[in-house]
């Protein structure tokens, strides 16, 4: 049996936290990732927008 899966695009991640970041006018964001929920790669998605200042 085969469940569903959730595919994480990271460049679409980090677009969507660049959309966030101008309509809160750059303000700072506090960004929190579970522990790797379900397998869906935590640690690649915040590498992925580590380099970004919230």
């Amino acid at each position: 049996m085969v469940g569903p899966k959730a595919i994480i695009h990271l460049d679409r991640l980090k677009s969507n936290l660049d959309l966030i970041k101008k309509q809160v006018n750059d303000k700072p964001i506090m960004a929190v990732v579970k522990a790797n929920g379900y397998g869906h790669g935590g640690v690649a998605s915040c590498q992925s927008v580590g380099n970004t200042r919230m």
